[in-house]
C-alpha cells in the first residue's frame, strides 16, 4: 500500500516495509551465527557478557515466574558468587569444582538471610527492601577494601581447566559461557 506523505516530503510515496521470510529455522541458523563469532573478539566478548547475564536474567525469570514478586537485588547474589569465586582462586588457589560450590553456597545462604528479611513485603515495598539489601553488599564490597580490593577490584582471577580443556583461551572461554547459559536455560 503506498501512500502520499505531507509536508516537504510531499509526493514521494510512503511505502510499507516488506514483509520477509525467514530464510531458516532458527536452530539451523544460529550456529552459522555464532560459528564465526569467536574469531572476532569483540563479538566473543559481547556474547560472553550477554551470556552471563543471560542467566542472571533467568534468575529473575524463576523468582517472576514462580512467585509473583519482581525483585531488584539478583546482582546482589551475582555478586557475592563471584567474590567467593575470585577471593578462593586468587588467596587460597582452590579447584574450580570447590569454588563453584562455595560460591553457590553463599550466595545462598545470603539470599535466605535476605529472603527472611522481606518475605513479608509485596509490591512496591518488596522492590525497595531488595534494592536496598542489594545495596549492603554493594556497600560491603566497594568500601570493605581488604577483602575485595574496593574499587579497584580483584586482579588476577585464573581460569580454570575443566575436563582437560583449557579455558584460558579465549575460544573455549566463549563456548563455555554458552554452554553455562544453555544449561542454566534447560534447567528452567
Amino acid at each position: 500500500l503506498v501512500e502520499e506523505q505531507q509536508g516537504p516530503m510531499r509526493g514521494r510515496p510512503l511505502l510499507e516495509p516488506p514483509e520477509r521470510e525467514l530464510d531458516a529455522p532458527v536452530g539451523q541458523t544460529l550456529p552459522r551465527h555464532t560459528a564465526g563469532s569467536p574469531t572476532k573478539s569483540r563479538t566473543r566478548r559481547a556474547m560472553r557478557a550477554i551470556s552471563l547475564v543471560a542467566i542472571l536474567a533467568m534468575s529473575l525469570d524463576v523468582l517472576l515466574g514462580y512467585t509473583g514478586l519482581s525483585a531488584l537485588g539478583h546482582a546482589a547474589y551475582f555478586g557475592v558468587g563471584a567474590y567467593v569465586v575470585a577471593i578462593m582462586t586468587t588467596e587460597h588457589q582452590m579447584g574450580p569444582i570447590a569454588c563453584l560450590v562455595a560460591g553457590v553456597a553463599l550466595a545462598t545462604v545470603t539470599a535466605a538471610v535476605f529472603g527472611l528479611l522481606a518475605i513479608r513485603a509485596t509490591g512496591t515495598y518488596f522492590l525497595m527492601i531488595t534494592l536496598a539489601l542489594s545495596m549492603v553488599i554493594w556497600g560491603l564490597a566497594y568500601r570493605w577494601v581488604s577483602l575485595t580490593k574496593g574499587d579497584n577490584g580483584i586482579a588476577g582471577i585464573p581460569r580454570p581447566t575443566l575436563l582437560g580443556i583449557e579455558l584460558i583461551a579465549p575460544v573455549p572461554f566463549y563456548y563455555f559461557c554458552l554452554v553455562c547459559a544453555a544449561v542454566a536455560w534447560v534447567l528452567m
